[in-house]
């Protein structure tokens, strides 16, 4: 049986990662609605094709190393990697998206009236006290951090659960664009968790990314055009 403080952290990674968080991912496509639109994903493994590349070439690199340095930095660092993340944004849609997510986050960790008794660690206090306070929007992965830190969450944990969240999402935008059935979606997720999620190796020394690097970088020009056609599309289910 786990221990009590196993199960805590465990509880607090599902929440974290659950689509019943109200942060309004399942509103955004991160350019998968542009791309069904024009054809370039029909088939279940077109979209598998599309979600692995996007998670190889953007998300694990770009996203997750932010979310990562965070995690492992102190929170004197967060402003500039904010700075830093919404500067890579792409796309209009892009950064009202990240912003739209971070300002959830922010309002959903406020929203919990933790005390002193659920704060007792000094990390929680000041990842806690920094979201709560952050003036300007904060981007996604950067308010995640904060809210992953001041659930008790570690490096690793924090990247499975946003890394999670993030797969979900763009499984289900597969189901309702292409469109395909829920069997079909639980067949992706299935053939997508290997190279994804099971790709990260949450080792002593912390989870190793797919093109682990020193900095933050991503190139898929694809999705951003994708993402920024998306902008003038006529008629639109997601907002991104």
């Amino acid at each position: 049986m786990p221990t009590a403080d196993a199960a805590s952290r465990l509880a607090a990674l599902l929440q974290l990662a659950s689509p019943f968080l109200p942060v309004g991912n399942f509103s955004y496509s991160q350019g998968f609605e542009h791309a069904a639109h024009e054809g370039w994903v029909r088939s279940e493994a077109q979209a598998r094709d599309w979600i692995q590349s996007h998670w190889t070439q953007w998300f694990a690199p770009l996203e997750l190393r932010v979310l990562e340095r965070c995690m492992r930095e102190g929170t004197e660092r967060w402003a500039a990697w904010d700075r830093w993340f919404l500067a890579s944004r792409d796309a209009r849609e892009a950064i009202e998206e990240t912003q739209q997510v971070g300002s959830s986050l922010r309002r959903w960790l406020h929203s919990l009236e933790l005390g002193e008794e659920d704060l007792g660690a000094t990390r929680a206090r000041l990842a806690f006290g920094w979201l709560c306070g952050y003036a300007q929007r904060p981007s996604a992965p950067v308010a995640f951090a904060a809210c992953a830190s001041t659930m008790g969450l570690s490096a690793s944990e924090a990247v499975t659960a946003w890394g999670w969240s993030w797969l979900e999402n763009q499984v289900q935008c597969a189901v309702r664009i292409i469109p395909l059935g829920q069997s079909s979606g639980q067949r992706l997720v299935l053939r997508l968790v290997p190279t994804t999620l099971a790709a990260l190796d949450p080792g002593a020394a912390g989870p190793t990314l797919v093109h682990d690097c020193a900095a933050p970088a991503g190139f898929a020009p694809l999705a951003a055009i994708a993402g920024m056609r998306h902008e003038r599309q006529y008629s639109r289910l997601f907002r991104s």
